[in-house]
């Protein structure tokens, strides 16, 4: 016997009440399946019991095995409602698969249950009397009994308790990095003494990553990348082209009077042919003398 022994103190009779809530709330549960007989494998053709509420009016046996299928669900509960007494043979097992628990089997009796000799029995047993459990008996879970003696002879109880989850949070995808790069170079002058215009500074990243399914840590998104400055333009306008000088001569005036240069030169020419007429005049007169 391990643990501690609490006979008519504070901690038993909170016990006492604990086991009434437990036992009238098994025996108040619905909708059930009716069963009778031995409720062993044996009675359906081999075929296991699925979670549920199994209602006996009267007394239950179990003479072979009893197999419990969770199906997969290990919150899964079985119920037993048994009428008066639940008696099990000698060598009888229960069976649990599929991630059926000890903890979610009752078994809630009328009047008394009695175990068979080096039987295996799985489930809490809420009895109105008594309990009896027979030599070499292993039990998974518990024997409690209302109002009278629960006898053990060189028995095995081991108390059921559920399985704790486990299951763990998804792991944060990475934020994504910043990749913004600085402005484009200033555009080239037009004229000859124009310079580039300076280029933009790049726009910092800033883009933090996605916050992060549960892990119990904090998710951190990467920060961005700071962008590159744009380059300064320096290209120079190219200078301008130096106009040809006009060589356009103006057209002879029209003939208007002396003051004509075309005038000028006719009196030029006509004192010049007088000039010649008076010589060739004179020259014929001394001939003549």
């Amino acid at each position: 016997m391990n643990g501690t022994i609490h006979a008519g103190d504070a901690v038993a009779a909170q016990a006492q009440s604990d086991l009434t809530i437990a036992y009238n709330d098994a025996a108040g549960r619905t909708p059930p399946v009716l069963v009778s007989g031995d409720i062993g494998d044996g009675s359906r053709g081999g075929l296991p019991l699925t979670p549920g509420v199994y209602k006996a009016g009267s007394s239950l046996g179990l003479t072979g095995p009893l197999t419990l299928d969770a199906q997969g669900d290990p919150n899964a509960v079985f119920i037993f409602q048994v009428g008066s007494m639940l008696t099990t043979a000698s060598g009888s097992h229960v069976n649990l698969i599929n991630g059926a628990q000890p903890c979610n089997v009752f078994w809630q009796i009328g009047s008394s249950a009695t175990l068979g000799t080096s039987s295996v029995f799985i489930g809490s047993i809420l009895a109105l009397t008594s309990i009896s459990i027979n030599n070499g008996v292993t039990v998974d879970g518990r024997a409690l009994a209302r109002n009278g003696a629960v006898t053990l002879i060189n028995d095995t109880i081991t108390a059921a308790h559920c399985a704790t989850g486990t299951t763990t949070g998804g792991t944060g995808t990475t934020g994504t990095t910043g990749t913004t790069t600085g402005g484009t170079t200033g555009t080239t002058g037009t004229t000859g003494t124009t310079t580039g215009g300076t280029g933009t500074t790049g726009t910092t990243g800033t883009t933090t990553g996605g916050a992060l399914p549960f892990t119990g840590y904090d998710s951190i998104g990467a920060t961005g990348t700071t962008g590159t400055t744009g380059a300064t333009g320096t290209t120079t306008g190219a200078t301008g082209t130096t106009g040809t000088t006009g060589t356009t001569t103006g057209g002879a005036l029209p003939f208007t009077g002396y003051d004509s240069i075309g005038a000028v030169l006719l009196g030029l020419l006509l004192l010049g042919a007088g000039t010649g007429l008076r010589r060739m005049l004179a020259r014929r007169a001394r001939r003549n003398s």
